[in-house]
This record gives C-alpha cells, sequence and structure tokens, in this order.
C-alpha cells in the first residue's frame, strides 16, 4: 500500500530519490549532481495567493492583514473579512486614545466605533507610525516628526539643525523617544524638542520598531535587534549584522523577525543570551520573499509577497547543518594527507595552505568563515573562500582553529601543527649551551680568584720585605748609638757639633722612610743615602779615618 506520494520536478530528470529523516527529498541526477528539495508541509493555510501583504496586526485577538491594492481584510475565523477599502500602501495599525488608526503615506484613518474617517493635512506625510502622548499625537513621517493636536489638527515639527533626520518612535516609561541618525532622542516636554538620551546610540540604521509591554525592540539596517529596558539599549546578539525588517514577538524569550525575505527566530538560550536560527524556502515556506511576520497562538502568520500563510510554529523543522570540513592540505604547494596531526620540520621558507568549507545546501550566503592559530593568534580573523595561509612558522605546537559561523551560530574544528626544530633549536642545545657558558663562568671564576689571591701573596711578601728592609736601615744599635753620640755632645756642651750631629741625623732619617715606600732607588739616591751614614759615623768617631768607598 502508498503511504505517500512525492512530485519530483520533472526538469531535474532524476535517477534516484530518497527521503531523509527530516523529511528532505534528495534527488540524484546523471549530469547536474545531488539536489535537496524543501520539505512540504500538509497544515499550511494560505490566503490573499499571489496578493502581496503589506502589514499584519493583531488588535483584540483579531487579525488585519493589509493587502496592497486592495484594502484592510479582518481575519477573525476561517474566512478573511473585508474591512477597509484603500488602493494606497498601509505602513501602520495601531490603537490611540479609543480608536484605530491606520497610518497611510498621504493620509489617516481613523475608526472608532465601527465609523472611519479619513483625514489629510496638506504637505504633510504620515508616514510610518502615530503615538497620543500628553493630549497630542506625535507622527512619524517623510523622515520627520512632527505634533498634531487632539483634533489631528497640525502643530509643529521638530525638524531642526540639530536633529534634521528623524525615524522611530516609540513610548515607553511616560516618555517618548526617536532617533536620529544613529543617536538615540527623548521627547523634553518642558522645551518642546527632543534631546539626545545619554550616550545611547545604534551602529546602522533604524527600520522597524515593535514593543512588548515594557520592552522595546528595534530592528536595523545590518546591525541585528536592539532591546530597550530600563532605559538602556542593549544589542540582543553582539557581532548580529542582521538586516530586521519587521518585529513580531512571541513572548520576551522568543522573537521571530523578517530579514531580507527570510524569517529569523531570536531564542533566549538560557546562559544570558540569544541565539538565532534562520528559516526560509528550503523549510517548507512557500517563498523566500517574506515582508512581514506575526506570531499568534504557536501559530505563524506569514506574509509575503505571494499572499498570506500560517502555520503551526512547532512544526518548522531546523535544518541547519553546517560543520566544516577539510577540502584540502598543501604544504609548499604540495596537497598532503593528515591524519591527525601535521608534523613538518622547520623550514623558513615553509608554507601552509588550508582549505575548509561547509555543508550547507541552502543558506550559503549568511556563512562565514573565519580561523585563528592558538597560542599566537587571539582574535579571529575572516575569510571569504576559506583559505587558510601560514608562513614562516617558528618550531612550536600549534592548534590551528577552523570555525564556520552562521547566523551568529558558530561550529569549529581543529587541525593539530607541530613544527620539529632544528638540531640547533631544540631544548637539549639550549640546557648544552647553558651548562657549558656555566662551567666557562665557574673557570674564569676559580683563575680570577687564583690570580687575586697570588696577587695579594706577593702584595703582603712585598710588605714584609719592605719593612724588613727598614728595620735592616733603621738598624736599633745604630739609632741608639746615635742618640748616645747626640747626648754626649750636649754634655761637653759642644753645641755646634750637637746641633750639626741631629740635623745629619734627621736627614738620615727621613731618607730611610721615603725610600722605604718606593719599590726602587736610583744609584745616586743610594750613594748619598750612604754618605750621610758615613758622615754621621765619623762624627761619631769623631773624625776618625773610616776607610769606605762610595763609586
Amino acid at each position: 500500500k502508498v503511504k505517500d506520494t512525492i512530485e519530483i520536478p520533472p526538469q531535474l530528470n532524476a535517477t534516484q530519490n530518497f527521503k531523509d529523516r527530516d523529511g528532505f527529498i534528495w534527488a540524484a541526477t546523471s549530469e547536474q549532481g545531488v539536489y535537496k528539495l524543501p520539505i512540504s508541509y500538509d497544515a499550511i493555510t494560505s490566503y490573499f495567493e499571489g496578493k502581496r501583504i503589506a502589514k499584519l496586526t493583531e488588535i483584540d485577538e483579531v487579525v488585519y492583514v493589509a493587502v496592497e491594492e486592495e484594502g484592510i481584510y479582518k481575519l477573525g475565523g476561517n474566512k478573511p473579512k473585508f474591512w477597509l477599502k484603500e488602493k494606497d500602501r498601509l505602513h501602520n495599525i495601531s490603537v490611540l486614545n479609543e480608536s484605530i488608526c491606520y497610518n497611510f503615506r498621504f493620509h489617516l484613518v481613523v475608526e472608532r466605533g465601527g465609523v472611519f474617517k479619513r483625514i489629510e493635512i496638506p504637505d504633510l506625510t504620515f508616514g510610518e507610525n502615530l503615538l497620543y502622548h500628553k493630549n497630542s499625537y506625535f507622527m512619524e513621517g517623510n523622515s520627520g516628526m512632527s505634533m498634531l493636536d487632539s483634533g489631528f489638527n497640525f502643530v509643529h515639527d521638530f525638524r531642526d539643525h540639530h536633529h534634521p533626520y528623524y525615524q522611530g518612535l516609540f513610548r515607553q516609561t511616560d516618555s517618548i523617544f526617536s532617533f536620529s541618525l544613529k543617536k538615540m532622542l527623548y521627547y523634553d516636554s518642558i522645551k518642546d524638542e527632543f534631546l539626545a538620551y545619554k550616550n545611547e546610540r545604534i551602529q546602522k540604521k533604524l527600520l522597524t520598531i515593535t514593543s512588548f509591554r515594557n520592552q522595546t525592540y528595534i530592528g536595523t539596517e545590518g546591525d541585528g535587534l536592539y532591546l530597550f529596558q530600563d532605559g538602556k539599549l542593549q544589542k540582543l546578539i553582539p557581532g548580529d549584522q542582521a538586516i530586521i525588517n519587521n518585529i513580531s514577538l512571541e513572548n520576551p524569550n522568543s522573537i521571530w523577525a523578517v530579514s531580507e525575505g527570510s524569517l529569523l527566530h531570536y531564542l533566549n538560550n538560557g546562559r544570558g543570551g540569544f541565539s538565532v536560527q534562520r528559516f526560509n524556502q528550503i523549510n517548507g515556506f512557500p517563498t523566500n520573499n517574506v515582508t512581514d511576520i506575526l506570531i499568534r497562538d504557536n501559530r505563524l502568520y506569514i506574509g509575503s509577497t505571494r499572499g498570506l500563510n500560517i502555520i503551526n510554529e512547532n512544526e518548522i523543522v531546523d535544518t541547519i547543518d553546517f560543520s566544516p570540513y577539510i577540502e584540502g592540505i598543501y604544504v609548499n604547494g604540495i596537497k598532503t594527507q593528515v591524519d591527525s596531526t601535521l608534523f613538518r620540520k622547520y623550514d623558513p621558507n615553509l608554507s601552509l595552505k588550508v582549505n575548509y568549507g561547509s555543508i550547507n545546501f541552502f543558506d550559503s550566503n549568511h556563512t562565514t568563515f573565519r580561523y585563528r592559530l592558538d597560542p599566537i593568534q587571539s582574535i579571529w580573523t575572516s575569510t571569504e573562500s576559506g583559505e587558510v595561509n601560514l608562513y614562516d612558522l617558528q618550531p612550536e605546537e600549534y592548534t590551528l582553529q577552523l570555525q564556520v559561523v552562521h547566523n551568529n551560530e558558530s561550529k569549529t574544528m581543529s587541525v593539530p601543527i607541530t613544527i620539529i626544530p632544528k638540531w640547533w633549536q631544540t631544548e637539549m642545545l639550549a640546557v648544552v649551551l647553558s651548562l657549558a657558558v656555566i662551567l666557562i663562568l665557574l673557570l674564569l671564576l676559580f683563575f680570577l680568584l687564583k690570580y687575586f689571591r697570588a696577587k695579594l701573596f706577593r702584595e703582603r711578601r712585598l710588605a714584609q720585605l719592605e719593612l724588613k728592609a727598614l728595620r735592616s736601615q733603621m738598624n736599633p744599635h745604630f739609632v741608639h748609638n746615635s742618640l748616645n753620640a747626640i747626648q754626649y755632645y750636649i754634655q761637653r756642651h759642644e753645641v755646634e757639633l750637637s746641633e750639626q750631629y741631629l740635623a745629619k741625623f734627621s736627614k738620615l732619617i727621613r731618607q730611610f722612610f721615603d725610600y722605604s715606600g718606593r719599590q726602587n732607588i736610583s744609584i745616586k739616591e743610594e750613594v748619598n743615602l750612604l754618605k750621610n751614614y758615613l758622615e754621621i759615623e765619623k762624627l761619631r768617631f769623631e773624625d776618625k779615618e773610616l776607610p769606605h768607598t762610595c763609586g
């Protein structure tokens, strides 16, 4: 018995087909490779087929659907009910001051009690949004901001040289906020003007705003999703570069958004942050041209250029599978087979090239590649082609981390690389050289100590010899005899001889001390010393002939 029938596009000329566990159909062809076909859902409800949906809004448990070139429908049951005929494009639907306001570009339709009132103000565009605050209406339109009174009469606009451009309008904690380019503003009711709000700002142009109780979510053109809460602006996912066209909140932990025709689902990851998943036609949606999204009672209302589709969010299959894989490793331009770790000897001319990719059959435009080389790189480096080139790797154990990022989720694989050092780069050589240096230093220290000890010994020996020489020159008997001779002359009252003897004796003593501090004296000085000595001796012996020779 046939359980299910699946139609394969005949233009593929598929030779073999099968259905995987996720519901995808794989079709193999003889000439064009393998195709992965989208999931098909049986529980999709469709309305307004072939028509462009401009806006989806829920008011009092009723879904309002704006169909371009037709008007507004109310979807309360299983059948749409035509509600307001209008060919102009609808920008926003809101409940203000007990009225439902429909914002079109150049006019406003106010519904109260089933009665519609059309309001037009010359040279004024109603544009994106309308808020009621303290008996006045604030209106965002054509990149400007205007104030209307309670009867929708023009009061004034807020365009000035400080803030020539306004975009976005929302209310939180009884205050009005907007943006001027990237800078956040707030309305000062006393000065009746918009002023810069702290230093809060976004990094890209604002595209859409949605409020949920005391939270406001802000979609940007290439900087992801922001949350404004408790007076602080914070980015939901750091590094997110998604373009957010429209936002629908299921709850603070589950946020749906339209991004360039696809759907993004921001989910609280339970670790104090958010992760995001992307869904498009490969997930079973009828089109990749989504224009608006509304989540209500676990059902996704998906507006597109081809109509309105309703699907239970629990039936959507996550198809993200983007694990990285190695395409090839090249050493000096030669492809190399690597089992686990890449071993290479150090070479200053060594070059490594690693090509890697990701298995992603349906959303390669939102897949990016980056890498880093641990331990010398801590910052990821992006590579568009999935090619990594490494040069001049020093001897070390490295880990090349290859990462694939898809919608702010990442998967990483590692390639161990070991550069083996040359013999002169090894640790053993460093140890041997260190020991040799230490040995040389020890030998040098030993010889220095030996030299200084010998020098000290010589100096000490020299001092001893000098002292001995001094002692030999200053013979105690000679000194004693000389002093006795002086005493002798004094007792005999031979004053002149005693003075002469004393002068010669003091001169000789002075010569002894002067010459004792010198290592060498001249022969002339030695002869003078001896002459002085002999003269003293002659005086002591009273000019007796003393045989002597002084050359």
